[in-house]
């Protein structure tokens, strides 16, 4: 079996600028944690099915999550389906969905491959991006292969 293309690879090559248009390049550590996270075994399988990444606030979080749902939704297992889920549908949209749109609209290799909409981000692989409210019952049943799970609790 062929082993996935990486997400730094992945990064690298299609996102040069931020969802603030800005060069964007990922940090060593980032590097490191992403291929322990991401080191497929020999038949394709994740070390982990759950992934918890935690740093201080404005370090990149965000960006970072909007760019390893984009490598997932463009690489792994086409078609797939993809969630974005916080609180509510507004929390959903307001942080990793419009900087994804963002870096979507500032790379042209993404932007290319790539329809947003209002909720949903269609990928010319046939992957389908949706956010959604954490209550929204219409998500039981569905096949799913990437979930991206906003802060649910409420820290002030």
């Amino acid at each position: 079996m062929t082993k996935p293309i990486s997400p730094v690879t992945f990064i690298e090559k299609c996102i040069t600028k931020s969802e603030l248009g800005k060069p964007f390049r990922l940090l060593p550590h980032q590097k490191e944690i992403l291929r322990l996270a991401f080191d497929f075994d020999g038949s394709g399988k994740l070390p982990w099915d759950t992934i918890v990444f935690g740093a201080i606030k404005k370090s990149g979080k965000t960006t970072l999550n909007a760019a390893l749902t984009l490598w997932w939704a463009l690489t792994q297992e086409p078609p797939n389906e993809l969630l974005c889920v916080a609180n509510d549908l507004e929390q959903s949209l307001a942080r990793v969905y419009r900087s994804m749109e963002a870096i979507i609209g500032y790379n042209p290799a993404l932007k290319a491959e790539c329809e947003v909409q209002s909720k949903n981000i269609y990928f010319q692989n046939g992957s389908v991006l949706t956010a959604i409210s954490s209550d929204y019952e219409g998500a039981s049943g569905s096949n799913h292969g990437w979930v991206r799970r906003g802060n649910l609790g409420s820290h002030q």
